[in-house]
């Protein structure tokens, strides 16, 4: 049964909607009142940078509300602000001091709450409601964990998504934590740490537009690190444990104020120096000396099932760190698939054709060794792709097949290697081998 207030909210969004296309019209009449070529030139530049943000819409242009005491009229959350032809606040942008309870408010702390409610859309319809009092209860319609369970068993596509409408309170907290001193933020496979530092962007970037309209944001992921020319208020490096002590150095000199957010995973640790944790990253950094360490211990993406295959090798590459928590159960188990040495390409293969034709991406996993150039590009086994566990670092799939991984191990950063390889699956894991599991598996 539906919600009883669909159709309220339904009207809600439409005219939030509507809202939206009064506001584009204004930009883009804006556009073709200039008085001169070089006047109209830093108009159009303007007008183009205001429309671009009027595009996150169509995914969904809000998804939550809040009820407060004391307050009669509800506060509707999304993607960006939306004001009314009378400058009437219609949606609070998501970044907004105003929009922080919809993420922190709970039971022991409401924060003046008495009702959020979350919505699931698609496009411009809503589709469901998901209500929660703050005394721990829920109402009608669905509930907040069947949303969010939803969104992770979602098929991937090839686009990263955003996650705003089901940010978690860990996950936001660290999202918004204020850039007076470096943050180091450790996290295991699918606990969204790149998630999380690209929304921490986005945050610092609207926050700051605040106090100072020219200050810069700087995302860094490792095979992007240079030598650019410029500073920045606040650098974001992302898979951080791959850097050395000297691309640290150099990623330290691009921020004005050593105002730093480290995001990555000891564990999965693969670049030319290996951390045991980030006490030895500390030296490095700016006032690494002041650095918070923090750590996401849920992991959204991997099953249980699969992640605990993979677990029992944090004792060995990573013992110091915290075991990431799986947060959803279900999947199938891993399968397992002794054959013979000469069979195991084949038999990947036949694995990669069966999964082909479930939902969602696929990958195949094997070593350095087992790369076949000619089978190498995506188009070469009826797209799926033949991948390195080096390459599909920080990468996610629905259904990934790892092959040989006693070869895998034979690696510098072997057991890292494939620690990486069987955490990359959100549904389903295959191991095709020959040669007796690695001892470290606990199998």
């Amino acid at each position: 049964m539906s919600h009883p207030e669909l159709k309220a909210e339904q009207a809600y969004v439409d005219r939030a909607y509507a809202c939206v296309e009064r506001m584009r019209e204004v930009v883009l009449r804006a556009g073709d009142a200039a008085d001169g070529e070089v006047a109209q030139a830093a108009l159009d530049a303007w007008a183009a940078k205001r429309l671009a943000t009027f595009e996150d819409a169509e995914r969904g242009l809000l998804f939550g509300r809040l009820d407060f005491e004391a307050v009669e009229r509800a506060l509707y959350i999304g993607r960006r602000w939306v004001h009314d032809e009378e400058g009437e606040q219609v949606v609070v942008n998501w970044q907004a001091p105003a929009a922080r309870p919809f993420y922190t408010a709970t039971p022991q702390d409401p924060q003046r709450v008495t009702l959020r409610r979350r919505f699931r859309v698609q496009g411009r319809k809503l589709l469901d409601i998901a209500d929660e009092t703050l005394d721990g209860s829920t109402l009608d319609g669905a509930s907040l964990g069947d949303f969010l369970l939803e969104e992770l068993e979602r098929s991937r596509d090839s686009h990263m998504r955003d996650i705003v409408a089901t940010i978690q309170a860990d996950q936001y907290r660290l999202i918004t934590r204020p850039p007076d001193r470096p943050l180091v933020i450790q996290g295991g496979p699918g606990t969204g740490k790149t998630a999380v530092g690209l929304h921490r962007a986005s945050w610092l970037i609207y926050t700051e537009r605040e106090r100072n309209a020219r200050s810069r944001v700087l995302v860094v992921d490792p095979p992007l690190v240079g030598d650019p020319p410029r500073t920045y208020d606040h650098v974001i490096v992302d898979e951080a444990q791959d850097l050395s002590p000297m691309q640290l150095r150099m990623i330290g000199r691009r921020t004005r104020h050593g105002a730093l957010t480290i995001l990555g995973d000891v564990a999965q640790g693969t670049g030319t120096v290996t951390y045991e944790s980030w006490d030895n990253v500390l030296p490095y950094l700016p006032d690494g000396d002041r650095a918070e360490v923090e750590e996401l211990r849920h992991a959204y993406r991997v099953p249980r099932e699969i992640m605990e295959l993979a677990l029992p090798l944090l004792d060995t590459i990573a013992p110091g760190i915290e075991r990431p928590l799986a947060y959803r159960a279900g999947a199938s188990e891993p399968l397992l698939r002794q054959v013979p040495e000469g069979a195991l390409l084949r038999e990947a293969y036949h694995e990669a054709a069966r999964l082909a034709r479930e939902d969602g991406l696929v990958a195949l996993i094997v070593p350095d060794e087992l790369l076949e150039p000619a089978l190498a590009h995506e188009s070469a086994f009826d797209s799926v792709p033949l991948l390195t566990p080096r390459e599909v670092k920080g990468l996610e799939f629905d259904h990934v097949i790892v092959v040989e991984p006693a070869l895998i191990t034979e690696h510098e950063q072997g057991l890292r290697e494939l620690y990486v390889a069987l955490t990359r699956p959100t549904t389903t894991l295959v191991v095709v081998y020959s040669r007796p599991l690695p001892a470290e598996l606990g199998l």
